[in-house]
């Protein structure tokens, strides 16, 4: 069993900025997405949780942080950092994360996991490509 995260430990998961967000704000999104996993989930003691719940917090949150439009990223050393600034403001956007775009609209999403990084990105590019592929050879009414 392990205690739920902190404030900081939490903003550093979700790459999120002090710039981005308050920590006022953090602060009633975790309160909100705590309470709502403890009705959810079996927790006996609301500071005592499965590491498995504790992970589930992190993505809770984190979801909850994206749909607000505030961009996520991922922290230094990872990967993924940086990536989240390639559409700032509009979309968190990880390894294997693709937005889909035409006519500079983004009309969709296109999602790859499973592979490392590298690979994940490599099949994103191309099923991208196939799209404009497909929209160049029939093209919308």
């Amino acid at each position: 069993m392990a205690a739920l995260p902190t404030i900081d430990e939490v903003r550093d998961w979700c790459g999120v900025s002090p710039q981005s967000l308050s920590n006022d704000q953090l602060q009633m999104i975790y309160d909100g997405e705590d309470s709502a996993q403890r009705s959810t989930c079996r927790v006996d003691d609301p500071g005592d949780r499965d590491p498995d719940l504790i992970e589930a917090f992190y993505r809770r949150v984190a979801r909850a942080i994206a749909a607000r439009g505030i961009p996520l990223g991922s922290p230094p050393g990872n990967e993924a950092f940086g990536i989240s600034h390639m559409l700032p403001g509009k979309f968190a956007i990880f390894v294997g994360g693709f937005p889909i775009e035409y006519d500079g609209t983004i009309v969709g999403g296109l999602g790859v996991s499973g592979g490392n990084g590298e690979q994940d990105k490599a099949v994103g590019a191309a099923g991208l490509q196939a799209f404009a592929d497909h929209v160049a050879a029939n093209p919308p009414a």
